[in-house]
């Protein structure tokens, strides 16, 4: 599963209500993430 930071239109590796794989929690500002099938890098 991946997540897009909206701000920044970066895709991390994780799950929207979770922590990404770089250890941000989505949790903090969940407007800023939307699940997404685009591939992180």
């Amino acid at each position: 599963m991946a997540v897009l930071h909206i701000d920044t239109d970066v895709v991390h590796k994780g799950s929207k209500g979770g922590t990404t794989g770089c250890g941000t929690d989505t949790k903090d500002h969940p407007s800023h993430w939307t699940s997404t099938t685009r591939r992180w890098l």
